[in-house]
């Protein structure tokens, strides 16, 4: 990496931020010898055309990180390319493009609003899509999601060679054991013969797969330095896993296109991770005799927490195979059972039922309404068994419902539990993601806090 910058882009930069002076050499100083006298927490965009000399070979993307005291951070990048940018206006000039981004906060540097070093990082790895979270320069919870879908890498890719006629797909190549998988959100949602690359088994979490979606998350938020990981697992798979994974993520891993340094990772339940979303703003109706029964209708499993304020009660608090996935294999079968063949697009079952449209078959509409209507069963089966192990909740303040399957099964919980009120939470499929975020920032906090004491 070149960190040589030259005194015309040095300028550059010194104009574009507005700062009146900047010491030549500020990659050598502390950056807050300048920025915090001014009173700068977070100088967030900046961009600027400038012309380049023709025939210089040293046109590259270099990213500058600068962490100086107080936690402060500074990043530059500047792309100098021998492409011509998009036409413009007569006698404008036909410089090189150079955008300029400067976020300077103790929490997160950001660049183009991809993060290069958090504080908390937080991935909710499930079944059906791969969530993640993290706290942005202006405060917010940004997030993230895309399908846990991981197949193995095409050896040749044709996108790329369409002229821009075909659209390069938003995938990435993540290699696990000197095995190249593909994740994204434009990752195939089908495949010949169904092999679409998800897992679904109880080990999911010690496979292949799982590794590179949560490179895949990391990959895409352009994370490169984690302090704290947030995980999250099924409630009936806590035990057996969590500690597999605080070893197995903690350190300094390259899994292809990038690396990242991870220093700790902490797993929490995942319904957890809905509960505390759900508190987020209304602490007072989550208070220690407060009780809530949290479930959490994933892909392929259904958790559900049943809480007095944030402590679980262990007895009343499970988890089972039988989420979102076993409703739309059901519908598939209905379908396939009707059209005299088997059907094997459930990701795409699962895409027309998320949009709210039909579902087509050798190019037919087909309503899915009436096959998601005798799939019930297949729900009912699942509310009985939390009805089984939580009661009849006659002191529960309500019950929280999360999860990409949520709406699925809202019905069925309604009639299971009348006389106590449900809220679907919020954006139910990052849900989880949110809450690890917020309790990983908490115990963060607290960590510092009593390292000051």
């Amino acid at each position: 990496m070149d960190e040589r910058v030259p005194r015309t882009l040095f300028r550059c930069v010194r104009d574009a931020v507005g700062v009146p002076s900047i010491d030549p050499d500020w990659r050598n100083s502390p950056v807050k010898s300048w920025a915090e006298p001014l009173g700068f927490r977070r100088l967030d965009f900046a961009s600027l055309w400038i012309d380049w000399k023709p025939g210089r070979t040293d046109r590259k993307v270099s990213v500058l990180s600068i962490v100086p005291a107080h936690r402060y951070e500074l990043t530059l990048k500047y792309q100098l390319s021998d492409r011509s940018p998009a036409p413009r206006a007569e006698g404008e000039s036909t410089g090189t493009y150079l955008s300029v981004n400067y976020h300077f906060d103790a929490r997160t540097t950001s660049v183009n609003g991809v993060i290069l070093k958090t504080s908390v990082f937080a991935i909710d790895v499930g079944y059906g899509n791969t969530k993640y979270a993290h706290r942005a320069a202006s405060g917010t919870i940004a997030t993230g999601m895309f399908p846990s879908l991981a197949p193995l890498a095409a050896s040749h890719a044709l996108s790329g060679y369409g002229d821009s006629v075909l659209t390069t797909r938003k995938v990435a190549t993540i290699v696990i054991d000197q095995i190249e998988y593909e994740v994204g959100p434009d990752v195939s949602l089908t495949a010949a013969y169904g092999n679409t690359g998800r897992a679904l088994s109880n080990d999911f979490v010690a496979s292949n797969n799982y590794e590179a979606l949560l490179f895949g998350a990391i990959h895409f938020a352009g994370v490169t330095h984690v302090e704290r990981l947030l995980l999250g697992l099924p409630v009936h798979t806590m035990s057996k896993y969590s500690g597999a994974l605080r070893d197995q993520f903690t350190g300094t891993f390259d899994y292809g296109p990038g690396r990242v340094t991870i220093d700790k990772v902490v797993v929490i339940p995942q319904p957890l991770g809905s509960l505390v979303a759900a508190s987020a703003n209304r602490q007072s109706e989550f208070g220690r005799d407060n009780a809530h029964l949290v479930i959490d209708v994933g892909y392929f499993t259904t958790d559900w927490v049943y809480a007095n304020g944030f402590t679980m009660d262990d007895k009343r608090s499970n988890g089972m195979p039988g989420g979102a996935s076993q409703v739309y294999q059901r519908i598939a079968e209905l379908i396939g059972k009707d059209q005299s063949e088997k059907v094997e697009d459930v990701e795409l079952i699962d895409k027309a039922l998320r949009e709210k449209k039909p579902f087509f078959f050798y190019g037919q509409p087909i309503n899915l309404d009436p096959y998601l209507e005798k799939s019930q069963p297949v729900i009912t089966g699942v509310v009985e068994e939390i009805k089984n192990n939580v009661g009849p909740l006659t002191s529960a303040r309500s019950i929280v419902l999360s999860g990409g399957g949520a709406p699925l099964y809202a019905s069925a919980i309604r009639k299971g539990f009348p006389r106590v009120a449900i809220e679907v939470i919020e954006a139910p499929c990052t849900a989880n993601a949110k809450g690890f975020l917020i309790v990983g920032e908490a115990g963060l906090a607290r960590e510092r806090a009593a390292a000051k004491a």
